[in-house]
């Protein structure tokens, strides 16, 4: 049984450590024993984005890389190393948390305004409506003034996001996944236009940004995948 979960993941125990905000039931939960304990099967627990990159490194954009950076834009904003092929966990398992960064108190850091929930959620204050996914991105490909100017500020967030991670961790190639992927290069070239300007001369050169390879579905490809690598793809 593989698991790819939100949340900080003890990936050696199988405890759910914390930032499971989403879902705050599964805290200190050790889903790999309980699931163990009542399938009988053996159990993998990772977080979602290290499986994720898992994925990316076996059979998307991180096969031809060793050292990449893939951050993932959905619900949250999540992050993880890939170095010399094997994901990098950190010593407390937090390593990449990057949707924490601009960390001010538990309402305000990345995460809440820059995930793709939280853009939506900007819009619908801006424009005093509920919007969709598919029609505010439309209006912004139809370049209708108001959404393009939320869109171009939310950009801005995550590229100086980017930008600190590639100077760094100077890696290969940053990998941008999660549901967010669906905007396709409207999304990919305003993500590398804006992070190339928070980079000095050579950086944004030496590291491209792609979108994932086995887009919205990397993680699921990263569990699976895992059991025969041990972390290692």
């Amino acid at each position: 049984v593989g698991i790819s979960t939100a949340g900080i993941v003890d990936s050696e125990s199988g405890t759910i450590v914390a930032g499971i905000e989403n879902i705050p039931f599964l805290e200190s939960l050790n889903l790999k024993a309980f699931l163990e304990e009542n399938t009988g099967m053996p159990v993998r627990v990772l977080n979602d984005v290290r499986a994720a990159a898992l994925g990316e490194k076996w059979m998307g954009a991180g096969q031809d890389c060793d050292t990449f950076f893939c951050m993932t834009i959905g619900t949250g904003i999540g992050g993880c190393l890939m170095m010399n092929s094997k994901i990098f966990e950190g010593a407390h398992f937090r390593a990449g948390e990057i949707g924490y960064l601009d960390y001010r108190n538990e309402n305000q850091y990345l995460e809440k305004r820059s995930s793709a929930k939280g853009l939506l959620d900007t819009a619908k204050e801006e424009f005093g409506e509920d919007i969709s996914s598919r029609s505010f991105f439309e209006r912004v490909r139809q370049e209708d003034e108001h959404p393009c100017s939320v869109f171009n500020h939310w950009v801005e967030k995550i590229a100086r996001a980017i930008a600190t991670v590639v100077i760094l961790f100077d890696p290969q190639k940053i990998i941008v996944g999660g549901g967010i992927t669906e905007q396709g290069s409207l999304l990919l070239n305003a993500i590398r236009r804006k992070t190339a300007e928070y980079l000095p001369n050579g950086f944004a050169e030496q590291c491209p940004i792609e979108l994932a390879g086995c887009k919205n579905g990397a993680g699921m490809v990263g569990y699976y995948g895992s059991f025969d690598t041990e972390q290692e793809a």
